[in-house]
């Protein structure tokens, strides 16, 4: 793969599952992102807390010490910060930032938010056999090749999750996890009644069947069924696992739609992949269940998108959205309200 890097901007209902699972579990089961609300853990609340306390979707001990807001805000955990004071809702996305060049007009580029490093995963084309890793955006000589064998993928949508590649094996109705540390597949689920092999892909204008996403919920998929066009089915999945934890059936047509994220277990659809100026204007909480309104200005900058995904931080000022634009890796800031 011939890429070159630069820092400028841009303006312009059966599953079934193999018992393996992956080496390196998620720690931490899924739950609404208002799940601490649910456990009296309010700003107020901590406040009358003199002692330990757990907080529930952490899975950690914070000690916090009446009335001092100071070191409150120094001990609490930031992700607690965002859940009790932010609706998740994206407010505003950025310009997109061009990162690098690739020769293939259409692929995926990843980053996993487990890894506490700068690597990259890449994938040319709408489907193949290798995946490719780099070291950084900034050392692109250095390339780690994982032959996926007779696992061909299929698409534009994969999601490098904690350790694990996932993706729609190529002509079949199933989604695989490849292991980046074994070197081979570890877990497969048959996804029942999907369209995998329609001339309708599940976006429009993409060559997507399955599109995977992930949050600080966990790991997401969003397909649609060949005998429902009417309805979009988005699967949340157990940590560690693609046993399915939670179905959503949403009234809406993912094939009028260019593509599709998941940020804070909010599904958002953008209008068009191949108009440069587009727009926002369908997003569905997908824990409270209903449609929620929005209008927010996207840009495709080169008109050909390929892949829109959600990058998770803890932090919310790192929280990114991944595009692939007519051979163009590029990346959006993010604002949320």
């Amino acid at each position: 793969m011939d890429i070159s890097a630069t820092s400028t901007t841009t303006s312009t209902s059966t599953t079934t599952t193999t018992p393996t699972t992956t080496t390196t579990p998620v720690p931490t089961t899924p739950k609404p992102r208002k799940s601490c609300e649910n456990e009296s853990t309010s700003l107020s609340a901590f406040f009358k807390l003199e002692n330990l306390i757990k907080i529930n979707n952490l899975n950690e001990w914070t000690i916090l010490i009446f009335g001092n807001f100071e070191k409150f805000c120094h001990t609490i955990d930031f992700q607690l910060l965002i859940l009790l004071f932010l609706d998740c809702i994206i407010k505003k996305i950025g310009i997109p930032f061009f990162k690098m060049k690739s020769w293939s007009a259409k692929g995926s580029w990843m980053r996993d938010q487990f890894a506490n490093s700068g690597k990259m995963w890449i994938t040319d084309g709408i489907n193949g056999q290798f995946l490719k890793e780099y070291a950084s955006m900034e050392n692109t000589e250095s390339v780690l090749s994982y032959n996926l064998t007779q696992f061909y993928y299929q698409g534009t949508d994969h999601i490098v999750y904690n350790g694990t590649f996932c993706y729609h094996w190529k002509d079949t109705n199933k989604i695989v996890c490849y292991d980046l540390r074994l070197r081979s597949v570890v877990m497969a689920i048959d996804v029942e009644d999907a369209n995998h092999d329609d001339d309708r892909t599940l976006y429009k204008g993409s060559n997507s069947y399955f599109d995977l996403e992930a949050d600080d919920n966990g790991l997401w998929l969003i397909f649609s069924k060949k005998t429902d066009w009417d309805h979009i089915y988005v699967l949340l999945f157990h940590p560690g696992t693609l046993r399915e934890y939670r179905r959503i059936k949403i009234p809406v047509k993912a094939w009028e739609y260019g593509n599709g994220f998941i940020s804070c277990g909010i599904l958002y659809l953008v209008t068009s992949s191949s108009i440069q100026r587009t727009s926002i204007t369908f997003a569905y909480d997908l824990f409270e269940m209903k449609s929620l309104p929005i209008s927010l200005s996207f840009i495709n900058p080169y008109a050909d998108s390929s892949m829109v995904s959600f990058y998770y931080n803890e932090n919310p000022r790192f929280c990114r959205i991944l595009g692939w634009d007519d051979g163009k890796l590029i990346d959006y800031q993010i604002l949320f309200q």
